[in-house]
C-alpha cells in the first residue's frame, strides 16, 4: 500500500509468484510494463537478465551485481533512497509506450545471448593459452 500511495494508483503491483516452470517464464515478464525489484542479494542479476531480455525496463536497487547490465535512462533506472525511486518510475512510466523501447532494451542486453558470451569465453580462453 505504501507503494501505491507514493507512485499512485495507475501502477498495478505483482507480488512475486515464488517458482515457475522455466517455460513459462515469459510469460509473466509479459503481464508487466516495467521490472521493480527492491532487493540486494542478487548474486548474479539473473531475474534483471530475464526482464530486459523480456524488453522490459528495469528499475532496481542500486547493486554493484548491476555493473554492466544497467544501462541508467536506457534500460532501465536504479535507485537507493525513494526520491531517486520515484523519479525513475516516472521517468520509466513515460517511455514504455515508446515504439521501439522493447526491443532497445533486449539487444541493451546482447552481449549476454549464447553466441555472444560463447565467443567471450573462448577469445578469454584463447588469450590464456595464447
Amino acid at each position: 500500500e505504501m507503494l501505491r500511495s507514493l507512485v499512485g494508483s495507475e501502477m498495478c503491483i505483482r507480488d512475486s509468484t515464488g517458482a515457475v516452470p522455466w517455460s513459462e517464464i515469459q510469460d509473466y515478464y509479459a503481464m508487466g510494463d516495467i521490472f521493480v525489484s527492491a532487493s540486494t542479494s542478487e548474486t548474479q542479476g539473473l531475474t534483471y537478465a530475464e526482464a530486459l531480455a523480456s524488453g522490459l525496463p528495469i528499475l532496481v536497487r542500486r547493486d554493484e551485481c548491476l555493473k554492466g547490465i544497467l544501462n541508467p535512462m536506457k534500460n532501465g533506472m536504479d535507485y537507493n533512497e525513494q526520491d531517486e525511486f520515484l523519479h525513475g518510475y516516472h521517468y520509466l512510466a513515460g517511455k514504455i509506450h515508446e515504439k521501439n523501447l522493447k526491443e532497445e532494451i533486449r539487444e541493451s542486453i546482447h552481449f549476454l545471448a549464447v553466441d555472444t558470451f560463447a565467443e567471450n569465453v573462448e577469445k578469454v580462453y584463447q588469450g590464456l593459452v595464447g
